[in-house]
């Protein structure tokens, strides 16, 4: 055969198989109209409604970026430029299944109440867009991105991630002047004032537009990732998880809830809490080139037992902190005042041997370190190893006592001898004991000496 021939036939090849690819399948049974992507199809699908101005209903049409195979109740529009299902009516049950691809799905040009398109986004990495319907977006498997339309006519959406990391777009300031709500709790409470959507639990981050008006976000109880990228003034509470939140300008108020949280607050005056946990907390931006920080005057509340870095940034900060919290002195990220509870640190024990005073009690030489508060909490002596005392070997408590001394001086303690000790040195002159000094908090120290009769 020859080259030229070949090369006819396979070109020929190509052609048939090019002009038999399909979208998918689609048809109307009533007044339900259902799409079937084809197996290995990324489709681009838009359902369009056709009234872009509030008015009478229209019949939908349905198109993709390749033709769509069209079954029993529907036809060519415009010459095939889409399809559309006529006998379903003007309020049909819309059912779009996109199967296995990386699909691009759309509702668009729908200002009348009622309508409604649910989208399957099956596996893939799906993006999904709604505007104007109260649309079900089912992203399935994959990682999802979410649009759904802001501040429409009817009923609320409902938006379901599925497994995968999901994202959900929000922040169309042609809604209105907010507040929009988005928690992800599955209850009709999300969107703007009235709105009434349905953001799933299964959802896991938030991306706000930049000229959104205030976004007030419940993350859930797994890591959540928030980019705001506007002026407004958010509410942020993140819940459990490790969550990453990237705020804006705009006076917010950050919550990161429980988990090792890292949380920018961006610029203008900012009220963060990192909220238990190893945080990272920064009045300033994140340096995403998102937006461009301006100075503020933060509060950074990262008072919670656990050794965090604080960065407040430019202007007149608060950092409320813990004793071993890093705040940094540098110009930019100057804390201006912070809020530091004083050291608490164990008293050491300065006796070197121990002697039982009128066979009831000891006194044991404490010294509490200076620059420090009061050293308050409790001594305790111990047999440093065991001992007989009736038919049993084992370890004695000799006695224990609490305290409380001075920063920078010195006590004695009086501990009074347990009945079992009293018995101990009844029968020998001297016994190694182990004194050990617990500070109300952090680590206790321990000393090893001899009590003699």
């Amino acid at each position: 055969m020859s080259l030229s021939r070949t090369l006819l036939l396979t070109l020929a090849a190509w052609a048939a198989l090019a002009t038999s690819a399909h979208a998918g399948s689609i048809s109307a049974s009533g007044s339900t109209i259902t799409f079937r992507a084809d197996s290995g199809e990324a489709n681009f699908f838009t359902v369009n409604w056709g009234n872009s101005g509030a008015g009478a209903d229209w019949v939908p049409t349905f198109d993709d970026h390749v033709d769509i195979r069209i079954g029993a109740g529907c036809e060519d529009f415009a010459g095939g430029v889409a399809v559309t299902c006529t006998a379903a009516g003007t309020n049909p049950t819309i059912l779009i299944y996109l199967g296995d691809g990386n699909d691009i799905a759309q509702s668009i040009n729908d200002r009348a109440v009622g309508h409604s398109v649910t989208f399957f986004g099956e596996d893939g990495d799906d993006d999904f867009d709604s505007d104007g319907s109260s649309d079900v977006l089912d992203g399935g498997p994959g990682n999802d991105e979410f649009s759904p339309d802001d501040n429409d006519a009817g009923p609320g959406d409902v938006v379901r991630g599925g497994p995968g990391i999901d994202t959900l777009q929000t922040g169309n300031p042609t809604g209105g002047m907010g507040p929009i709500t988005v928690a992800f709790d599955d209850q009709p409470n999300d969107g703007y004032p009235g709105e009434g959507d349905n953001y799933a639990s299964d959802l896991e981050n938030l991306s706000a537009t930049a000229s959104s008006p205030p976004v007030h976000f419940t993350g859930t109880e797994g890591p959540n990732s928030v980019q705001l990228r506007s002026e407004s003034a958010d509410i942020v509470r993140g819940l459990g998880g490790n969550d990453f939140i990237d705020a804006a300008n705009g006076n917010d108020q950050i919550d990161g809830g429980d988990g090792d949280d890292t949380i920018y607050g961006g610029g203008n005056d900012d009220t963060i809490v990192g909220g238990p946990g190893t945080d990272s907390l920064s009045g300033e931006g994140s340096g995403s080139g998102m937006f461009v920080s301006v100075p503020g005057n933060d509060t950074i509340d990262a008072r919670d037992g656990v050794r965090e870095a604080i960065n407040c940034g430019l202007g007149a900060d608060t950092a409320i902190v813990d004793a071993l919290d890093i705040v940094p002195q540098d110009p930019g990220s100057l804390c201006e005042a912070v809020d530091r509870p004083p050291v608490l640190a164990a008293a050491t024990v300065r006796s070197s041997k121990l002697k039982v005073q009128s066979k009831k009690r000891v006194s044991v030489s404490l010294a509490c370190p200076k620059d420090v508060a009061t050293c308050t909490g409790k001594v305790t002596l111990k047999t440093a190893s065991k001992v007989r005392v009736g038919k049993r070997r084992s370890v004695v408590t000799v006695g224990s006592a609490s305290y409380s001394v001075a920063a920078g001086t010195s006590k004695n303690v009086r501990v009074n001898l347990s009945s079992k000790a009293r018995t101990l040195l009844r029968k020998s002159k001297s016994v190694r004991v182990r004194i050990t000094v617990a500070p109300a908090s952090g680590a206790a120290v321990t000393k090893t000496v001899t009590l003699r009769r």
